[in-house]
């Protein structure tokens, strides 16, 4: 690649990481313009609009009458491009979505949620939900209060109980003279769905393809790390109900 075709790509690129980051980033999209031009890059720049992004700059009166009304037309672009990549990172990532929620492509487990806000300061932040909705309930064990069982809950174990959803806190065994339920129990809390968990990423060098990136290998992490191995001893055998 040419020094010229170095520069266009540059200058593209540094329009793209500002424009892509949404209307609080306005003025310094004006002012990476006013920066190109004072440097002597106007034919730079003209080439740049016209084979990136399809604009002629000649047809505009003045710069100011460019910048006031292309921010706009490329953020609608780079909206557009960073769909398209996004899509490619899901296929990559293995996953699919439906809206905000996240699932496996080959089992179709749910992995979680993650949604995309805008603060006053930072553009484009990702916040991680990982929960089980109402809907996967058939995935999920109830919790056993036979009398005529003996069950060993452990640490983390997941159950439903009454409608809901409950997480051990610490190991215990459920037998006809200690029958500790989740309700009320210091053995037991409960997971309320959608309640944010992990973390949020704000990180404002990352572009939003890198953040949700390293946001769905955290649903990923999460998933397997805290909850794949979701067993418990009834009469002496296991029952493997995340797998």
């Amino acid at each position: 690649m040419n020094q010229y075709r170095k520069d266009i790509d540059k200058i593209y690129q540094k329009i793209l990481k500002i424009v892509g980051k949404g209307k609080s980033y306005t003025q310094n999209y004006y002012d990476l313009i006013d920066e190109v031009i004072s440097f002597g890059q106007y034919e730079l720049l003209q080439d740049v609009l016209a084979t990136k992004f399809k604009i002629d700059l000649r047809t505009y009166a003045t710069i100011d009458d460019f910048k006031k009304t292309s921010f706009k037309k490329l953020s609608s672009y780079t909206e557009s491009k960073s769909n398209q990549n996004l899509e490619s990172l899901y296929v990559s990532k293995s996953v699919y979505t439906l809206g905000t929620q996240f699932f496996d492509v080959i089992t179709s487990q749910y992995l979680g949620d993650i949604k995309q806000y805008n603060t006053s300061t930072i553009s484009q932040a990702l916040e991680i939900y990982t929960f089980f909705p109402q809907y996967m309930k058939d995935g999920i064990p109830s919790f056993i209060n036979s009398p005529l069982k003996t069950v060993n809950y452990k640490t983390d174990n997941i159950v439903y109980y009454g409608e809901k959803l409950y997480q051990c806190s610490q190991n215990y065994t459920w037998n006809k003279d200690n029958k500790i339920t989740p309700t009320f129990s210091n053995y037991w809390y409960e997971v309320y769905p959608g309640t944010q968990s992990l973390q949020n990423i704000e990180n404002v060098s990352l572009s939003i393809y890198d953040k949700y990136s390293y946001s769905i290998d955290i649903l990923r992490n999460y998933y397997y790390i805290s909850y794949s191995n979701n067993n418990y001893l009834v009469s002496n055998y296991i029952d493997e109900y995340f797998e």
